[in-house]
């Protein structure tokens, strides 16, 4: 798990995936948080969402009814733990990464910029990327386990 920072740090890289990981994280966590307010998720509810996403922030019972009527707007800014769902396109993001493990395809569109496609056969070094996936997964782990102050 990984706090909503990680994300914002990446996208503020200004590579177009690192904008991408982070939206769509943003996006389904506030799809999920709509779906529960709407009661389209059987078995999930307010008190299971704060405890998944934002476990280091204490929630009182009375706070529950009032953050019923809370946009996800007011919500996200409290989030402090996400899923880290896709760690190979993050270190396709990552420019260093990326050059090291990855042999990128030019797809050319008109009136787009250019897109790089990496494909099972373009991934140059996969023991390295599996490596370095471990070492994020791990390093992530042990954040997540830290006490809060």
């Amino acid at each position: 798990a990984v706090s909503p920072s990680f994300y914002e740090g990446i996208a503020g890289s200004g590579h177009p995936v690192g904008h991408y990981l982070r939206d769509v994280q943003k996006s389904a966590l506030k799809g999920l948080w709509e779906g529960i307010q709407a009661g389209l998720l059987p078995g999930l509810d307010d008190s299971w969402f704060f405890r998944t996403f934002m476990p280091n922030v204490q929630i009182e019972a009375a706070q529950l009814d009032k953050n019923k009527e809370s946009s996800f707007e007011d919500i996200w800014p409290k989030v402090t733990k996400l899923n880290l769902y896709d760690p190979l396109t993050l270190l396709a993001s990552v420019p260093g990464a990326a050059k090291l493990l990855f042999k990128p395809k030019a797809i050319h569109t008109e009136g787009f910029g250019v897109v790089e496609q990496v494909g099972p056969d373009d991934v140059t070094h996969p023991e390295k990327a599996k490596l370095l996936m471990s070492a994020l997964a791990k390093s992530a782990l042990a954040q997540s386990t830290v006490a809060p102050d």
